[in-house]
């Protein structure tokens, strides 16, 4: 089921305290847009505490180059993601599967960077595993890759596109980087597009997954189940009104008390601020 055991026996276990949310992606009511601008599920989770890198993107016009460590985690992000895409092409042709995923690997490890290959073989390898694991289960869910997601009944950007979609389970991919400030803000992602997934099929989602990767000695994934709390759901709707209104009537919300170093705006936010 492309996902691993270990992932649908923790969700079944948190489904016997059930999940009562009411703020369903279909309660336009509730949670739709409260302000023209719509934000991006980038702009809403990201790391700047006081989302002043939207500030300098929408109201100044300020560009930058993606940082070291946002190309890193794209990179092997897609590593991750490649075998994925080709699930229909493993399933019709088991028999030669391994050579073509063997194939397909040293394509991708070309275009990675050579001080990454041994992370992002590792991951191509782990996304493999599950693509083989799916093409001959007979129960297997349907798969989408980087799905577009319509998203504008629930105020962000017109279509959303979570890493996969299992059955109507967002799962959403990031490199650990040594602290818990990203995995919370893609708990929150996972939330958006679950609230997303909600609206455009009318079906609940009461779970997304977060696929940690850590870059240690042996590189590994580690699964998160995220229960799509209302708690976390207000939570977005929150941090999406926060970015909706900076953009929309141009507010400085001014410099976070603390920045990430690999913040792609840390210079020139600080740059910006002393000229203010």
């Amino acid at each position: 089921m492309v996902l691993p055991v270990e992932v649908w026996e923790r969700v079944k276990a948190a489904e016997v305290g059930s999940n009562i949310a009411e703020l369903r992606g279909w309660a336009r009511e509730r949670v739709g847009p409260r302000y023209r601008y719509m934000p991006t599920v980038y702009e809403v989770c990201s790391p700047c505490p006081t989302h002043r890198d939207v500030y300098l993107r929408r109201v100044v016009g300020y560009r930058v180059e993606p940082s070291r460590a946002m190309a890193c985690g794209a990179a092997l992000h897609d590593a991750f993601l490649e075998p994925l895409r080709h699930l229909s092409e493993i399933e019709r042709s088991l028999g030669s599967a391994v050579e073509a995923l063997g194939r397909l690997k040293c394509r991708v490890l070309r275009r990675v960077p050579r001080d990454l290959r041994r992370a992002a073989s590792a991951l191509f390898d782990v996304g493999s595993a599950l693509a083989l694991k799916w093409a001959v289960d007979e129960r297997k869910l349907p798969v989408l890759v980087e799905p577009y997601v319509e998203a504008s009944s629930i105020g962000m950007a017109d279509g959303v596109r979570p890493d996969l979609v299992v059955g109507l389970i967002p799962v959403d991919f990031v490199v650990s980087q040594g602290n818990g400030l990203y995995l919370e803000r893609k708990r929150l992602a996972v939330t958006a597009y679950g609230m997303a997934i909600e609206s455009m099929t009318g079906n609940p989602v009461d779970y997304g997954v977060v696929a940690v990767v850590r870059l240690e000695r042996l590189p590994r994934v580690g699964w998160r189940v995220v229960q799509l709390t209302d708690e976390l759901r207000s939570r977005v709707l929150e941090e999406r009104d926060e970015v909706a209104r900076i953009a929309e009537h141009g507010e400085d919300p001014g410099l976070p008390p603390s920045c990430p170093r690999s913040c792609p705006w840390r210079s020139v936010c600080r740059e910006d601020a002393l000229h203010m």
